[in-house]
């Protein structure tokens, strides 16, 4: 229980409130924290592990948006996890 929910503490450290790890768009590492995340998140029983997770925002929010856009919910083009690295955000400049 300890190393797991020293795993989580790295993740909630990672992940922004606003954004993905990278940015405004997803990578394959937001995919593998997704991965990790939503199998704690959406499980049906109270765990320590799934307390942890519903007490970080940045978790709860990272999960729903990575799970929104896998479901198509999400407005802009469509992508699928595979081409999140292959297609970086346009530079600012």
């Amino acid at each position: 229980m300890a190393r797991g929910l020293a795993d989580l503490k790295v993740l909630a450290d990672l992940v922004s409130v606003d954004a993905f790890v990278h940015g405004a768009r997803p990578t394959s590492i937001d995919a593998g924290i997704y991965g990790f995340i939503a199998n704690i998140l959406f499980y049906d029983i109270d765990t320590p592990l799934k307390r942890y997770v519903e007490e970080h925002p940045q978790l709860v929010r990272h999960c729903r948006a990575i799970h929104a856009r896998i479901a198509g919910q999400f407005p802009g083009p469509q992508m699928s996890p595979a081409h999140w690295d292959s297609n970086p955000p346009a530079s600012a400049g």
